[in-house]
């Protein structure tokens, strides 16, 4: 790891940490640290440069309407780019809006729905999936951050108001949909023996059966399948093995304690039920990309389910919140540290303003980073000429 990338990370845990050690200290007095965590989430997301996998294809989209993601885009987004691109902002505009937006819905709603914050807080900062992942997949993370806020109006049987917040999410993303049809089953109390043979049967039969399904469905189904398409077996598709079993010993412990998780709280509910049925997408869908990351928006509500668990349940249910927890920063921390992510090489916007990145694929050419500004006062802008592959 480059040392301004240690540095930048070790003052990016430092600071998430304390805030996050201050916010447990005192049920009062976490206004500031919380703050302070939500500055720092922001800042170091939306400051990121080439960070995060589909960074480049986000960027490629911004600055040209003939990329074929833009294409692809949700309706919503490609206004949110023309607009950007009216005013001659630039794409780190567009990453510190976004980073404004989804850093605090997400906090907002781990604030209302859980028992203990700081363990909530904890699990979305040291889960790569939920955090990091938000470096990834941008609109759909959003539209995650959004479908928090469903389960709160549902418990109160606010039903209209709870859809129609999935369906601002699916405006954001289309994937979202899956929550308008997954909802209802958060609120199902289901036999233990059922849920538990789903749990076996995912990890080793269901792939089998559903991946030449959905081959077989794709070309018929009335959507984009654009990326439906183009994104088997990739690099979300082949998770660990390791990590599918400990999710699955968790899931068949949590069906064990339900009986008396819910007598406790029953509210407990959905939050379980969510982790329960990502488990048996994410077991399910290892051989596809897009399907993997359906299980993202039920793992959405897993801090809150660690921290309500923690709060309400008994010795042993807080010994498993702490053992996956450190489970947790362990993964996270390796995944950082793989070679073949760039999350290794973080660095900021401002370490070379004057270095070529961005393309302009018009003129077959590549600007300055603050090309559109200088071009306010300037004539002309000097280029570069690249080969676009």
């Amino acid at each position: 790891m480059p040392l301004e990338s240690f540095l930048l990370y070790t003052a990016f845990w430092v600071l998430s940490v304390l805030s996050i050690c201050a916010v447990a200290r005192s049920r009062y007095g976490e206004k500031v640290p919380f703050a302070v965590l939500t500055v720092v989430l922001i800042l170091f997301s939306a400051l990121r440069d080439n960070i995060g996998r589909d960074y480049p294809i986000y960027e490629e989209a911004f600055y040209t309407k003939e990329y074929t993601s833009y294409d692809h885009m949700e309706w919503l987004w490609r206004q949110f780019y023309d607009m950007l691109n009216y005013f001659g902002l630039e794409f780190y505009h567009w990453t510190l809006i976004v980073a404004v937006i989804f850093i605090p819905l997400v906090l907002w709603a781990y604030r209302k729905q859980s028992y203990t914050l700081w363990i909530a807080l904890a699990f979305f900062v040291f889960t790569y999936k939920l955090y990091f992942e938000s470096f990834n997949s941008v609109r759909q993370c959003l539209a995650q951050a959004v479908c928090l806020f469903a389960v709160p109006l549902y418990t109160e049987r606010k039903w209209i108001p709870a859809f129609l917040i999935l369906f601002l999410a699916v405006a954001i993303h289309r994937s979202a949909a899956v929550m308008v049809l997954l909802l209802p089953f958060f609120y199902i109390r289901y036999n233990g023996y059922f849920m538990g043979s789903m749990l076996l049967l995912s990890l080793a039969v269901f792939p089998r059966i559903l991946k030449p399904l959905f081959v077989f469905l794709i070309p018929y189904l009335p959507i984009d399948t654009y990326y439906l398409e183009n994104m088997w077996d990739a690099q979300e598709g082949n998770g660990s093995g390791i990590f599918f079993m400990i999710n699955t010993v968790i899931a068949l412990y949590l069906v064990w304690r339900s009986k008396d998780l819910y007598r406790r709280d029953a509210k407990l509910l959905p939050y379980v039920n969510s982790w329960l049925i990502s488990v048996i997408i994410c077991n399910s869908l290892p051989f596809f990309q897009v399907g993997s990351r359906l299980f993202y928006y039920p793992l959405m509500f897993f801090p809150i389910l660690m921290s309500n668990l923690f709060t309400v349940g008994n010795r042993y249910d807080r010994i498993l919140v702490w053992g996956f927890l450190f489970l947790q920063v362990a993964q996270t921390a390796k995944v950082i540290c793989i070679p073949d992510e760039n999350f290794l090489r973080y660095q900021i916007i401002f370490k070379d303003r004057e270095k070529v990145h961005i393309y302009d694929y018009s003129e077959n050419r590549t600007l300055p980073p603050d090309y559109f500004l200088r071009s306010l006062t300037l004539t002309g802008t000097q280029s570069t000429t690249v080969n676009i592959l």
